[in-house]
């Protein structure tokens, strides 16, 4: 009689082998810069959108950023969607002479914001005629060259750009390393090397630019707590993927507070799941009808938070092996938590270097080998709470 306890063990080895293999695979391309492309004259006309919600702290720095942008004034304009702002985010918008549409009813969320600007976009200002928009979160920073880089790639026909996502506050305490280290990671052996092979990247929610066509063709559709992720499978669906653009850079202020973060990641892998749910099976059959890999890697990507489980399941395993003495694994619960640490110090060594070039950096990676347990338990409370819909707004200063 097969054992139950060593197949299930050995099917979360094998998947955690084949998810880390196939990140090193991806991890080997990063080291073929994608082609930047070429500089293109000032052109497209971009509408920035800023959803805020009591965001008096933090939205004069990113209306600063982007009136100070190295691109012609008449070619873009910043707007800001108060919603249900009880604090002096309207005035403080105004005064930056930011264009603000105030919104005190209907749906929670970025989601229903989105579709409330879009709205106004199409209904109220069409004489603008608008090529794309371009997306931020109110405690973003923008480098001044963000929409210089995505006029360059919106003129060779690219139509849904994410852009560099760093870092505002990196040195905050051991949290907010812990999370610049992933970004960094992330940034460089994940997205740059989709790049590269020509799959879509991942849209991170804020920093990317779609085009108006695109906005006026599919609207936003997206209405799970993840609506960043659940953009990017629709658009791929409609075989429109997601490009991703290093030199384009937005500053994303990050939580100081462990408390913050695992509610934020816990929102995120409820969301996730929600799009894993109502997706997956849709990429799966279309991959396989249209020998898409594109497609294929897409429901790969939504199958993430079973690592965290394997994870879980493995280190619950290899406790009782430690504790009690029971025989599961081939690899000794020891030596397999050995390897996978060498793994993940590799890995996260290689994306830090590789885009800071500095040794010191290398430190912060044992901050986010104890924060990238926060994913576990953020399953964990997903899966008690999955049907949550109520959108969690991250304070900003915390």
């Amino acid at each position: 009689m097969i054992n139950l306890a060593f197949l299930s063990t050995a099917l979360f080895w094998a998947f955690i082998f084949c998810s880390n293999a196939y990140n090193i695979f991806l991890a080997l391309m990063s080291l073929k810069r994608s082609k930047r492309p070429p500089r293109h004259e000032p052109f497209k006309k971009f509408a920035c959108l800023i959803p805020a919600h009591n965001e008096e702290n933090v939205i004069d720095a990113l209306i600063d950023s982007l009136q100070n942008q190295n691109y012609p004034k008449h070619l873009y304009n910043v707007f800001v969607v108060a919603d249900r702002c009880d604090d002096h985010t309207v005035k403080m918008a105004e005064r930056k002479s930011a264009h603000v549409f105030k919104r005190s009813r209907g749906s929670e969320g970025k989601g229903a914001v989105v579709r409330f600007f879009l709205g106004k976009l199409f209904n109220e200002l069409h004489e603008e005629r608008f090529d794309a928009v371009c997306f931020f979160d109110a405690d973003n920073l923008v480098h001044t060259d963000f929409l210089q880089r995505m006029n360059d790639a919106l003129c060779e026909g690219q139509k849904c750009i994410q852009g560099y996502l760093g870092v505002k506050n990196p040195k905050d305490n051991w949290v907010t390393k812990a999370i610049y280290a992933s970004y960094l990671t992330t940034n460089r052996l994940w997205q740059l090397s989709k790049e590269s092979l020509g799959l879509s990247a991942a849209c991170g929610g804020t920093g990317f630019c779609v085009t108006t066509d695109l906005l006026r063709q599919y609207g936003w559709p997206a209405k799970t707590l993840t609506e960043d992720l659940e953009m990017e499978i629709f658009y791929n669906l409609k075989r429109t993927r997601v490009s991703w653009l290093h030199d384009a850079i937005v500053y994303d202020e990050k939580p100081r507070s462990l408390r913050i973060a695992l509610k934020q990641r816990t929102r995120w892998t409820i969301g996730h799941l929600s799009v894993l749910r109502k997706y997956f099976v849709k990429l799966v059959v279309r991959s396989a009808k249209t020998r898409d890999f594109n497609l294929l890697d897409q429901a790969f990507y939504l199958l993430s938070p079973l690592y965290w489980f394997a994870v879980l399941f493995l280190t619950i395993m290899g406790g009782l092996e430690l504790v009690a003495h029971v025989g599961i694994f081939q690899l000794g619960a020891i030596e397999a938590i050995i390897l996978g640490i060498l793994v993940v110090v590799t890995y996260q060594g290689a994306g830090i270097y590789l885009e800071t070039r500095s040794l010191k950096d290398l430190t912060i990676i044992l901050f986010t080998s104890i924060f990238v347990w926060i994913w576990v338990l953020a399953l964990i409370l997903a899966l008690k709470d999955l049907n949550q819909k109520k959108w969690f707004y991250t304070p900003h200063g915390c």
